[in-house]
């Protein structure tokens, strides 16, 4: 049997000093994901579907 290597102990302990020591960009970066996603969701939901349809269909052409 060929031994293993410890790869997921390694990639535990680098995943462990990312949280660590750049949590707080990662919520940053979260962060200002969640505001773009949740704004271009808003205003998607406020124009029409048929308006939407249009649009999409004259981008393809």
């Amino acid at each position: 049997m060929i031994p293993k290597l410890p790869v997921g102990e390694g990639i535990e302990m680098l995943v462990d000093f990312i949280d660590d020591h750049f949590g707080w960009l990662l919520d940053a970066i979260s962060g200002v994901l969640d505001l773009l996603v949740n704004g271009f969701q808003q205003v998607l939901l406020v124009i029409p579907p048929a308006l939407l349809i249009l649009f999409f269909a004259a981008l393809k052409q």
